[in-house]
């Protein structure tokens, strides 16, 4: 598994990552796929603030299989807040989005060295603190580079 932590390793993955690359599964081009990568850090590191947006008992159930289990999310994984189809892409081209996701780690990074005790909401999962978004934000990140056989 891949820990977010471990920046080289993140990027030099990526730098195998093609604008043709052939996805495994699921419906994200490799562009989409890193601006969905962003887009959900962007939920921990201050830069955008969603509320829970499903069921707390729901949202319980999705942190017990994300955060607090030991299992890797299964090929075709859907969080129950994303929508069925992928959004149109953000940026130009596949090396803006990886540039995008690069600072969205940084601000990730920034963000909890100063507010080092802060749980932040997740749309899906309620409150996680920093080494729960560590896992979340991992095992996020391993399911999609699997889906384009980086790992």
């Amino acid at each position: 598994m891949i820990d977010i932590r471990n920046r080289r390793q993140v990027f030099e993955l990526l730098a195998h990552l093609q604008p043709e690359t052939p996805r495994k599964f699921g419906k994200l081009s490799p562009q989409g796929m890193i601006e969905h990568l962003a887009h959900t850090i962007q939920f921990s590191n201050g830069n955008v603030t969603l509320p829970l947006m499903i069921d707390a008992q729901l949202a319980a159930k999705v942190k017990a299989y994300t955060v607090e289990s030991h299992l890797e999310f299964k090929p075709g994984f859907m969080s129950p807040v994303m929508p069925p189809e992928p959004p149109p892409l953000r940026l130009a081209g596949l090396t803006e989005s990886i540039n995008w996701l690069r600072q969205e780690l940084l601000d990730f990074d920034t963000y909890f060295q100063l507010h080092p005790s802060i749980k932040v909401m997740h749309p899906a999962m309620g409150e996680l603190s920093y080494f729960e978004q560590i896992i979340c934000h991992s095992k996020h990140f391993t399911h999609h580079f699997k889906q384009f056989g980086l790992l």
